[in-house]
């Protein structure tokens, strides 16, 4: 869960310590943002395991697009940048039949 990664400007934060590659690789930026704020340097650490082998090639246009040197070991990983499939995205959805009835409003209040 991404609780600290938008929304809060924390001063002076210095590293940040990721343990997992986020689903959505705008989620990764945002939370290595939380440091190296307003001119200042900060470093990000991120576990990336063979079990993120697919995400490699993501993670390795974000450090090239923030300017960074690419590691060697990530990019033994391979550059390819594979489509994200997950069962969470629209696990919350289901399929809506077009012969159900249609919403009712409900009012609150006067």
């Amino acid at each position: 869960m991404d609780v600290a990664a938008r929304g809060l400007d924390i001063p002076d934060v210095e590293v940040v310590i990721n343990n997992s590659f986020p689903l959505i690789t705008e989620d990764y930026v945002h939370r290595i943002g939380r440091t190296g704020r307003a001119g200042k340097k900060g470093v990000a650490h991120l576990f990336f395991t063979k079990e993120n082998k697919a995400l490699s090639g993501e993670l390795i246009n974000v450090v090239k697009e923030a300017g960074q040197v690419v590691p060697t070991a990530l990019l033994n990983f391979g550059t390819h940048v594979k489509k994200k499939e997950s069962k969470l995205y629209g696990a919350h959805l289901k399929e809506i039949d077009a012969n159900a009835p249609k919403a009712t409003k409900i009012k609150f209040g006067d």
